[in-house]
């Protein structure tokens, strides 16, 4: 998945990574991932975008911004969450997710 791909990019800038995330939260709104034949197919491709979501890197440019950037992630996160594709969520990857929030929100210092 290109989009995928833009997320695991280090030197794409912020706005480019919060237009993808924004299109994979569409992608979940619309059940893209729920219509999976098969439990393995869709628990693969869930496992690939969550691994790439909590992996994002980008170029830091300004506070605020990466700050917006930082909340799509954990809002991309929920709504992986709230969907009904979470029946493909295994018990390492719900893991991941927490492990993922409990980072940010230490190293923001919340």
């Amino acid at each position: 998945m290109p989009f995928l791909l833009i997320l695991r990019a280090p030197n794409t800038t912020g706005p480019f990574k919060l237009a993808v995330l924004d299109a994979l939260q569409s992608f979940m709104n619309c059940d893209a991932l729920h219509d999976c034949p098969g439990r393995n197919s869709g628990t693969t491709a869930l496992n690939e975008l969550i691994d790439a979501v909590i992996k994002c890197k980008f170029v830091q440019s300004d506070v605020l911004g990466d700050e917006v950037l930082q909340i799509q992630i954990v809002q991309t996160l929920r709504c992986i969450i709230l969907n009904p594709v979470r029946r493909f969520l295994t018990n390492a990857m719900m893991w991941q997710m927490l492990d993922f929030g409990f980072n940010l929100l230490i190293s923001t210092g919340q």
